[in-house]
């Protein structure tokens, strides 16, 4: 059976998004396919989906896949060649298949010996939503890639192994002369066809008694309007990639980075979707509307939007961010993430889960990295690096994440970068707790903020703001080879002992001023508060994650509580604690803690009344993100 817009690998079903499901639209579309973000410049990112071979739909992709045509800049210096693209890919599944790190291992991927291997040719019939491999027009065999430096010389080729030019041709006819080579575009001044040329060459099988295998247009009713005199099958047919290609599949993903990181720091639904728009995004633009339709929504909810302690809360998820992004990157003390990794903000997304709960849904997120890194042949916007190029770029993405906003963007930031990175790589010390007498104003803490105009910081959250300036000009400075040792766990141990500082205020009662919160909103903060007290007082303590479930409910159940026998200290388990609030505790400060397994009157499902349940899992481990978050983050 044929399912619309799907293709099969051994078995394996891929449905690939279209832009319309109007064939008058697809037609006049060259790439028909809902691409979610196109900055890659070897790889496009699409929609697709797994389904079963009924067409049900398992679970949402992201698909990466190859490009025809590279997004580089040709230098004559630092030139890249299709043997380095084929290095980058198996760089990068190397990388993304070393741990768990997302990758969606396909049939047919690798070879009897695990090396990653590219996928046939793939073409696509708007009119009929079929994919097929491109057939030679003369004997009907599926075309193949040239690697044959010699062959393409010869025929007066760029050679495979020393360019990035690609060409499509037959085995069998190509050295009896009787066909040539194919590419995606025009190549001036030779005899090579592009795509266009070859798919009105397919009139020969659609016509002749010569079928290929799989070939569609002989058995399609609509073959003589295609290849008569409109050509249509020149609008009809286009190349999901008309070379071999690499591909990788994920899971998909909520948000962009960038997006995300916007929505966090302050901006409105409308604001990121107008940024989006001038850059022609629509594939963001769809995953920000789909969120913000979900719940209704113009703005992300937060804990402490309306009081000082909104700096805290803004600075505190992205640094969230930036660590369980560091977390993915490196393993370990393991700084060689792959060669020519070049972290970038644009290559990381965002998983969120569905909106509901007590915590607002930025706070419970977890991350992934989705590209393939290879550096520009051009350079950058800074000299090569001396040390770690990996940790500099790293660094860049901290500084990036905490300074760019409506008001300043990424090059500005690295503008102002530039001339503290040339003094530190001189030897030059700097810190922007010491040093920050006349400070840039790129480098003020209102920037946080996406709209930083009329925005202020409290004194007392000053030097918060200046050690996690340090800690990303740490990263720099150690790319930079201006540090003679580092130590990625030392680090992250400056990290998290700065996220403990940031929720520790967080969380103290609100300044003077602030307006009391709403009722509902002081159970929560109760509820947070007392589990605060008892992580820093050492009242739980823990060698592996721990989990607290906080359970607001009043819902009669006539069910029996069994007390939890106490954790034992190597247990690899996790340990549970349930806190049950009734509706009377709700809108009161919380008490005392007591110990885990321990029930008071009143607490029991039996002493409440009819109210909404919902259950929060907060995790103080290491993590922040949907696998556990310090201090009280979901």
């Amino acid at each position: 059976m044929q399912i619309d817009s799907c293709f099969c690998i051994k078995g394996f079903h891929f449905s690939v998004s279209l832009v319309s499901e109007d064939s008058t639209v697809l037609e006049k579309t060259a790439f028909p396919f809902s691409v979610v973000t196109d900055t890659d410049p070897l790889a496009g990112l699409l929609e697709a989906g797994i389904v079963t071979g009924a067409g049900s739909e398992v679970e949402k992709l992201f698909l990466l896949v190859q490009r025809d045509r590279y997004l580089l800049t040709e230098d004559e210096l630092r030139p890249v060649t299709n043997r380095d693209i084929e290095e980058s890919w198996r760089n990068a599944f190397s990388f993304y298949n070393a741990e768990d790190r997302g990758l969606i291992l396909l049939p047919g991927q690798t070879d009897g010996e695990g090396r990653l291997m590219p996928f046939p040719p793939q073409f696509f019939c708007k009119a009929r939503r079929i994919f097929f491999h491109p057939p030679c027009p003369k004997c009907g065999l599926p075309l193949q890639q040239c690697e044959d430096d010699g062959l393409l010389d010869a025929s007066g080729l760029q050679p495979y192994s020393g360019s990035l030019r690609r060409y499509l041709y037959c085995a069998q006819c190509t050295p009896a002369g009787r066909s040539g080579f194919y590419a995606y575009d025009e190549e001036p001044a030779t005899a090579v066809r592009d795509r266009r040329a070859l798919i009105r060459k397919f009139r020969l099988l659609a016509e002749g008694g010569n079928h290929a295998e799989q070939f569609p247009c002989p058995e399609c009713p609509e073959h003589r309007e295609c290849y008569g005199t409109d050509q249509r099958a020149v609008s009809r047919i286009a190349p999901f990639s008309f070379y071999p290609f690499y591909m990788f599949a994920f899971k998909a993903m909520s948000l962009n980075a960038p997006d995300f990181l916007s929505l966090v720091s302050g901006a409105e639904f409308g604001d990121v979707e107008s940024v989006l728009g001038k850059k022609q995004e629509a594939g963001r633009i769809k995953r920000l509307k789909d969120i913000r339709q979900r719940g209704n929504l113009t703005k992300a909810p937060f804990l402490f939007g309306s009081d000082d302690r909104f700096f805290l809360e803004v600075l505190y998820l992205k640094l969230c961010f930036l660590g369980e992004a560091l977390r993915f990157l490196c393993r370990g003390d393991d700084l060689l993430m792959h060669p020519g990794l070049r972290p970038s903000v644009e290559r990381i997304w965002v998983s969120l889960p569905p909106h509901g709960g007590l915590l607002p849904f930025l706070w419970n997120f977890r991350v992934n990295l989705v590209g393939i890194f290879t550096p520009p042949a051009g350079g950058g916007s800074f000299h090569e690096p001396a040390g770690t190029e990996s940790l500099f770029y790293t660094g860049l993405l901290w500084f990036n994440t905490l300074l760019a906003n409506s008001r300043q963007d990424v090059s500005r930031v690295n503008a102002s970068l530039r001339g503290i990175v040339d003094h530190c790589r001189k030897g030059g010390d700097f810190s922007f707790q010491d040093e920050m007498k006349d400070p840039d104003p790129v480098f003020s803490p209102v920037n946080v903020f996406w709209n930083p105009e009329g925005k202020t910081v409290g004194e007392e959250f000053i030097t918060l703001w200046h050690k996690a300036l340090d800690l990303s000009l740490s990263l720099l400075r150690a790319g930079s080879a201006s540090v003679p040792s580092f130590s990625m766990e030392n680090f992250r141990q400056r990290s998290e002992g700065l996220m403990k500082e940031i929720s520790g205020l967080m969380f103290t009662e609100a300044p003077a001023g602030t307006a009391a919160p709403a009722p509902e909103d002081a159970a929560i903060h109760g509820i947070l508060r007392s589990i605060y007290n008892k992580w820093s007082s050492g009242a739980v303590t823990e060698e592996k994650e721990s989990t607290e479930t906080v359970i607001l409910s009043s819902q009669v159940r006539k069910e029996e509580t069994t007390p939890a026998a106490p954790p034992k200290q190597e247990d690899s388990g996790v340990i549970e604690e349930t806190v049950i609030i009734s509706r009377q505790d709700a809108g009161r400060p919380s008490a005392p803690e007591e110990p885990a397994g321990e029930e008071k009157k009143g607490d029991r499902p039996e002493d409440s009344g009819d109210s909404l349940e919902e259950t929060v899992i907060i995790r103080p481990a290491e993590r922040c993100g949907d696998e556990g978050k310090k201090d009280g983050t979901k």
